[in-house]
């Protein structure tokens, strides 16, 4: 993902627990804008920041790992 790329969450409930997953493993590195909020769609705008992408280390926070860290907060 570049600095200007983002792709949206939409869930049944909030998706909090991925915002901690996210904090965690990858700190200061995503945006979370949450664009609807309940009570039956949670949607959220998750984009990379700045800082984030100009990192060295930036292929850490590749689309696949940003995909697996996905699957495992929900559980698949």
């Amino acid at each position: 993902m570049g600095p200007e790329d983002s792709f949206y969450v939409v869930n049944d409930h909030d998706p909090r627990p991925l915002r901690y997953l996210f904090d965690v493993k990858y700190p200061n590195a995503f945006t979370w804008d949450y664009v609807e909020e309940g009570p039956d769609i949670w949607r959220v705008r998750i984009g990379r920041t700045a800082e984030a992408y100009a990192s060295p280390v930036r292929r850490e926070w590749s689309e696949e790992s940003v995909a697996g860290a996905t699957r495992n907060a929900s559980g698949s």
